[in-house]
């Protein structure tokens, strides 16, 4: 899934945490955004979705 995420979200490196058994998602490099944990896939796309919004990343990006 985590794989899958990735390719949905270039802008992000995404992974799953076996000790923390949650899903988090880095910004890449150049992009200023938070460091963003969840515990199933949804919730993710959720927070990756917003976050991209607010910071101005990807196709959900918020333009004035």
């Amino acid at each position: 899934m985590a794989a899958w995420l990735g390719r949905e979200f270039p802008a992000w490196v995404i992974w799953w945490g076996p000790a923390t058994r949650r899903y988090w998602a880095l910004p890449r490099r150049g992009v200023v955004a938070p460091l963003l944990e969840a515990a199933d896939p949804e919730a993710l796309v959720a927070a990756l979705r917003e976050a991209q919004a607010w910071n101005g990343i990807g196709p959900t990006a918020r333009r004035p």
